[in-house]
């Protein structure tokens, strides 16, 4: 199984901005990962600390999950 962990920088009224399939996309490029990141399927941006479950289409009917690590970042 492949991860890859991330910050993200949360307030009183919630996370300042959101984690994109762009992002993720260039979170997996640092990795030595080129991912096209209209093949990264995100339901909606992620705006929580947690782990989650990311779909990348990889082909004509082939994808892969691969998971994604958000911290809250410190203040």
């Amino acid at each position: 199984l492949v991860s890859v962990k991330t910050t993200i920088r949360m307030g009183q009224e919630g996370a300042f901005g959101a984690i994109t399939n762009a992002a993720i996309a260039t979170l997996w490029a640092a990795e030595g990962h080129e991912i096209d990141k209209h093949s990264i399927v995100l339901t909606e941006p992620i705006k929580d600390p947690g782990v989650y479950d990311v779909s990348i289409k990889l082909g004509h009917e082939v994808s892969a999950t691969v998971k994604l690590w958000v911290a809250e970042e410190p203040a």
